[in-house]
């Protein structure tokens, strides 16, 4: 996948000026973003529910060979290296494989952003429906799991942790019939959305990351701004990303953390990601909220004509649709057998 940052130079700006781009470098700035190992964290503590694959070695009838993934519903908790830990039930039949084969994968996607439903026919349902499960971010951890033992000594804190997480499970924690396990991970796969970005994370350096600290505020803060800040994104885009807004049709918020707000923008058949950084780092959802208001206010000023500040707030292209290459590849095959 190709990447590349922009840089601004300095303009001053007039009402009608559009900030030109007009140096690239060959990578992002990744200063003004988390690394990936800190994003891949924040999804598991973020989610706390997910697919449970176990390797089914018979079928129905017990002397039928069946080796195959078999997936699940479970609930998790993190301990404190963000190992999931698991309340599973001894009758269930993916507890039933892991005893003959303690290979496992855990799947967990970032939540859909919750927000109120929009009027029919508004422009904002047309938004929500433009925004697929396959632009979220998620995580595949794969590893063993093992039951934890009942003399081990984080076993009463993991009981509490998980009620205070999953509520029903008060009524079944000290039940015989249930048992807590953990997954050790082996391999841990990160992927921040469809056709964008996607890598292996380092187990260690996962084990030593800790979430981002907005990680519980994201969801009901994108959802108020995708739904309610349009007009306000699309000028970001023309100000700061020195975008055409005639070749915009969908602009939105990806994330947003302690150093700035990832931005997903389509044009055409295209989607690209943007990062527009903060200009403090800041370290609770009410400073991020105040941050988001300043990028807001200036890009409102800047286009109309308020505001003369030297230089932008640090932004980075760091991500393109792969579906560029594919025509790039295309095109350049094309003229050359001509």
């Amino acid at each position: 996948m190709n990447r590349k940052i922009f840089r601004q130079s300095r303009v001053f700006m007039t009402p009608s000026s559009v900030l030109p781009i007009d140096k690239y470098t060959e990578s992002p700035d990744f200063s003004i973003r988390p690394t990936i190992t800190d994003k891949a964290r924040t999804v598991t503590h973020v989610c706390n529910s997910g697919t449970l694959c176990t390797v089914v070695s018979s079928g129905e009838n017990s002397n039928e060979s069946f080796n195959a993934p078999f997936g699940s519903y479970v609930d998790y908790i993190l301990d404190k290296n963000g190992w999931p830990i698991l309340l599973l039930s001894g009758q269930s039949l993916h507890t039933q494989n892991i005893r003959e084969n303690p290979s496992v994968s855990l799947f967990c996607q970032l939540p859909r952003s919750h927000a109120q439903p929009a009027a029919v026919g508004s422009a904002s349902a047309t938004f929500l429906k433009s925004t697929p499960s396959a632009a979220l971010s998620r995580v595949t951890v794969m590893g063993t799991v093992s039951p934890i033992p009942l003399d081990n000594e984080d076993l009463s804190s993991f009981k509490l942790a998980f009620i205070l997480a999953h509520p029903y499970s008060e009524q079944i924690v000290d039940s015989p019939r249930f048992a807590f396990y953990r997954i050790q991970p082996l391999k841990i796969y990160f992927s921040g959305g469809f056709g964008v970005q996607s890598t292996w994370v380092d187990v260690h350096e996962y084990e030593q990351a800790r979430p981002d600290v907005l990680a519980q505020e994201v969801p009901s803060v994108l959802a108020r701004v995708n739904l309610e800040k349009q007009g306000e994104l699309l000028l970001i885009c023309k100000h700061f990303l020195g975008l055409d807004l005639a070749d915009i049709e969908v602009v939105r918020i990806q994330a947003i953390d302690r150093l700035g707000v990832d931005l997903r923008v389509k044009t055409g058949q295209y989607t690209d990601e943007y990062r527009v950084g903060f200009r403090y780092q800041v370290n609770s959802a009410e400073d991020a909220k105040s941050e988001m208001v300043k990028l807001f206010q200036e890009a409102w000023e800047r286009e109309n004509g308020y505001f003369f500040a030297d230089h932008l707030p640090p932004f980075t292209k760091y991500a393109e649709d792969i579906l560029r290459g594919d025509n790039r590849s295309t095109t350049t095959a094309t003229t050359t057998s001509v």
